[in-house]
Parts: C-alpha cells; sequence; structure tokens
C-alpha cells in the first residue's frame, strides 16, 4: 500500500508527463478532492496509507485533466468573487479575468447596470 505522499508523486508525473503547467499544484487539487480534505490540509495526511481505490479515483481524475478538461469540472466547483460556485460539464466556468472587470465597474459608483451575459 502506498502513502499520500507516494499517490502525490504519481499523480504530479502523470500531469507532468502531458505538459501542464503546474502539475504539483493540481495534482495536490486533485488527490485533496478525491480524500476530501481542504487542498491546504493534504501536508497533514502525506504519510497516510492511501487505497487503491482512492489512487484509482485520483488517476481517472488526472487522465480526465491530461485530455484537457477543466480543473473545476472535476472537482466540481470554481472560486469566484470571494465564493465558490458549483460547476460541471453543464455550465459556463466563470473565468479569472471577469473578477477584474467587476473590480473595475465597482470603483465608480452606480445607480443601475446592465448584465448581457
Amino acid at each position: 500500500m502506498t502513502t499520500v505522499s507516494g499517490g502525490l508523486r504519481h499523480l504530479t508525473t502523470l500531469l507532468k508527463d502531458a505538459g501542464l503547467e503546474q502539475p504539483a499544484r493540481e495534482a495536490r487539487l486533485l488527490l485533496a478532492h478525491v480524500l476530501e480534505v481542504a487542498p491546504d490540509r493534504l501536508v497533514l495526511h502525506l504519510e497516510d496509507p492511501l487505497s487503491e481505490g482512492a489512487l484509482r479515483r485520483g488517476e481517472a481524475l488526472a487522465q480526465r485533466r491530461r485530455r484537457g478538461e477543466p480543473m473545476s469540472h472535476l472537482v466540481g466547483y470554481r472560486a469566484f468573487w470571494g465564493r465558490r460556485f458549483a460547476v460541471d460539464a453543464r455550465a459556463l466556468d466563470p473565468r479569472p479575468e471577469t473578477e477584474g472587470l467587476i473590480a473595475a465597474a465597482l470603483e465608480a459608483p452606480f445607480e443601475r447596470e446592465l448584465d448581457l451575459g
């Protein structure tokens, strides 16, 4: 049986071999999702045993990521403007640059708004 640390290394290698920009970060997010722990708390579990089932679920998610599926669809949410929104293949994924547009719009006072999409 492998440990969480070993599983994390394995998933990182899978993602790195696919040429992803941040394979270690994405592996951590996927494994934390599989283990149902916050990504920033995964470090507390590195020496814990990792079940074969959890490793396989992590590998399946990593394979989907390697094929270009958005990380938000794999973990089921996207953080946006300080909130967490559920997303999947049926929903448009909020883009990070949209937060900049919101910040710019809120810099000036307004009485009315128009949402175009």
